[in-house]
């Protein structure tokens, strides 16, 4: 499902843009829709990556790659109001068959998924932590991501979520990082 999901018309588009970070909603024909390709492609450009030594990811070849190989996805910072971005994303991997573990404090559901209130509470692998934080608020939930064993491929910041000191962090203990 998930080779289908990046091969079916939405390879064209990796190679339109270089500025969007996971999960950008865009209309078409009246509906709404997140496009796959612009929700796998960070915002750095075209860059080298190596994710087993821990690199920021821009290349979407890889992010393809992420994608297809990944089943469970940690949405930290996932609201349980529908209408919000991390929701909608939620919602929509799941429909594609991932596995979403939603990390919310004082939540103890969100989308029929039980809610942990911290990344360290997570007893399962996580393939992706998908980030809907403040900048300011990434340091703690990146030492929080080193604890996950085994570690997860990547540590996604979304558009306009920037934070290099995390970043660095996060590459140098082998866990790959889009800003």
């Amino acid at each position: 499902m998930r080779t289908d999901l990046v091969n079916n018309g939405l390879q064209d588009n990796f190679h339109k843009k270089k500025f969007c970070a996971l999960w950008i909603l865009q209309k078409d024909t009246g509906s709404w829709y997140i496009n796959l390709t612009d929700m796998l492609y960070g915002i750095l450009g075209e860059g080298e990556l190596t994710l087993k030594q821990g690199r920021i990811i821009t290349r979407d070849d890889e992010i393809k790659d992420i994608l297809t190989n990944s089943k469970t996805i940690a949405v930290l910072g996932l609201s349980p109001k529908p209408q919000r971005d991390s929701h909608m994303v939620a919602r929509y991997l799941k429909e594609q068959e991932y596995r979403i573990i939603p990390v919310r404090p004082a939540q103890k559901e969100i989308l029929g998924e039980k809610a942990y209130p911290s990344l360290d509470h997570i007893k399962e692998s996580v393939d992706i932590v998908n980030v809907f934080r403040n900048s300011a608020q990434i340091m703690p939930h990146a030492h929080e991501a080193l604890g996950l064993i085994p570690k997860p491929k990547v540590f996604w910041m979304q558009l306009n979520i920037e934070n290099h000191e995390a970043a660095k962090l996060l590459t140098a203990r082998g866990i790959g990082a889009t800003i």
